[in-house]
């Protein structure tokens, strides 16, 4: 998690195949270029600085609004089980 409560993940676009949706708590998370593409307080996953997918709440926290903790495990549609947050130095 980031100082923002957005979950920082270890995936990159090169690791979707076509459109990245991400699924959490049965909730399915678009990936969107920017956070003005989504509702306030929808969940969105966008790509930050590092280059990897941050699992995010416009204008919120995605780790109150999902309970999530560092190094809770999630899946990506199309991949098999992977670790989906990373501590954050931030």
């Amino acid at each position: 998690m980031d100082r923002f409560g957005n979950a920082v993940t270890n995936l990159t676009a090169a690791h979707a195949r076509g459109p990245a949706a991400f699924t959490v708590k049965k909730h399915r998370i678009p990936a969107a270029g920017t956070y003005a593409r989504v509702a306030r307080g929808r969940a969105l996953a966008v790509l930050g600085s590092s280059g990897t997918y941050e699992l995010s709440v416009r204008e919120g926290s995605f780790a109150k609004a999902f309970h999530a903790k560092p190094a809770t495990r999630e899946r990506r549609r199309g991949v098999r089980r992977l670790p989906a947050w990373r501590r954050s130095c931030a």
